[in-house]
């Protein structure tokens, strides 16, 4: 099995797969607008993902991008050799994106590979956005047990023991 991974660059950071309940790699105050660079340091391409709100995708491999979209899904290219063969040197695929991150959404927000496979295998991580000082308001934190086969399988608006739905 191949593992796949997706992390903040930044002192201390190690490398590994997702895991459900783990807390969330970035935070990010509500009420404030970033970009962000996503690398791919890998001979194959990725598809950035992120739930619950859009980006414009500033640059790709550095080349500006004349008016960008809005989108939720863009595909990082993949690394390329730099430099002579010898040396082995490889620069990553390059994806600048501008990202706001409104008070509405505090909260968690998931974010990962697109490719099944990728996201299956660890390529996926937690965002959180935290709620404005002094708002009172309950921030939607991400809870891995909605994934359960109890949660799955209770109708909605029901309470107690889960029934399964359909054959």
């Amino acid at each position: 099995q191949t593992d796949f991974y997706i992390a903040e660059r930044r002192a201390g950071m190690k490398l590994k797969p997702f895991e459900m309940g783990a807390p969330p790699v970035i935070t990010v105050p509500a009420d404030t607008v970033e970009e962000w660079v996503v690398e791919n340091w890998t001979n194959e391409v990725h598809a950035f993902h992120i739930h619950q709100l859009h980006f414009r995708v500033l640059a790709v491999n550095g080349e500006r991008q004349a008016d960008p979209p809005l989108l939720d899904t863009v595909t990082v290219p993949a690394a390329v050799k730099n430099g002579t063969a010898e040396d082995g040197a490889v620069a990553p695929g390059t994806v600048r994106i501008k990202m706001a991150f409104p008070a509405a959404l505090a909260g968690d927000i998931p974010f990962h590979c697109h490719l099944v496979d990728h996201e299956d295998n660890g390529m996926m991580a937690v965002l959180r956005v935290l709620p404005p000082p002094g708002t009172i308001q309950k921030a939607q934190l991400f809870d891995p047990s909605i994934f359960s086969r109890a949660a799955i399988c209770t109708p909605a608006g029901t309470t107690g023991k889960a029934q399964p739905q359909g054959g």
